[in-house]
């Protein structure tokens, strides 16, 4: 716990800290399971204090993608709380799954896959506003803007021949473009000046190996300013640090 408390000290400045464990830090719900016993409360106060932004796990094998905030067991979050993911493990369950997590302008995205199922199609932009059934408070709204950026990461072991969106499960679906220098990110503008404000939902979908979708939610809101128009709110960019 202490080394623990000096290195998020030592790192204080930094826009994001992920942390990783082998562990839950609660109660699963199931019996067979085990969880963080001998300092659990101080190491939640620890990743409250200084503002941790995710805490990613194993140990359980079993997917999961929430928010925690705490509980009877560890005591409550004042702040916000973390991003809490579970990884389906690699090579010893029998499911063989794996994780891969990104970050797009500050904003955390993850997806759990089988392996040697192709492709994965990853949303890294926007942020997905649902998060486990809650709503994410790390996701930003979206403007009422003719560029609003979609972004989305896509890997496979063949080659990728096309990835799309669409909104709302309509049609029609709107091409998406390679980004020069990384072949693996695809991105497009959504324009959607004639949109609702409200919950819409976002899916990408690419062609390789097989077909496969990422769907992520967004929340528009026309009261958003977006003064140098590249589709990421005012105050995500000044809370943040830029769209780098």
């Amino acid at each position: 716990l202490t080394y623990i408390q000096n290195q998020l000290a030592l790192h204080n400045d930094a826009d994001l800290t992920l942390v990783f464990g082998h562990h839950p830090v609660t109660d699963t719900g199931v019996s067979t399971d085990t969880w963080l016993y001998y300092g659990a409360q101080t190491f939640i106060s620890l990743l409250d204090q200084y503002g941790v932004s995710s805490y990613d796990y194993g140990h359980t094998h079993r997917y999961s993608d929430v928010l925690f905030a705490g509980d009877a067991y560890t005591g409550q979050m004042t702040n916000d709380g973390v991003v809490y993911l579970n990884s389906a493990s690699l090579g010893k369950s029998t499911s063989n799954h794996f994780s891969v997590i990104a970050i797009d302008c500050n904003g955390i995205s993850s997806k759990t896959q089988k392996i040697a199922s192709w492709p994965l199609v990853l949303i890294t932009t926007p942020v997905n506003y649902d998060l486990g059934g809650v709503t994410n408070p790390y996701a930003y709204g979206v403007p009422v803007a003719p560029n609003n950026p979609i972004r989305a990461l896509v890997f496979d072991s063949n080659t990728v021949s096309q990835v799309r969106y669409r909104v709302d499960g309509g049609t029609p679906w709107y091409s998406m473009q390679s980004v020069p220098g990384n072949p693996r990110l695809w991105e497009a503008q959504w324009n959607n000046s004639g949109s609702t404000g409200g919950v819409h939902a976002i899916e990408v979908q690419a062609t390789g190996s097989s077909v496969a979708s990422d769907v992520i939610t967004v929340h528009v809101d026309p009261a958003l300013t977006d003064a140098d128009h590249d589709g990421i709110p005012d105050w995500w960019e000044n809370e943040h640090g830029g769209t780098n």
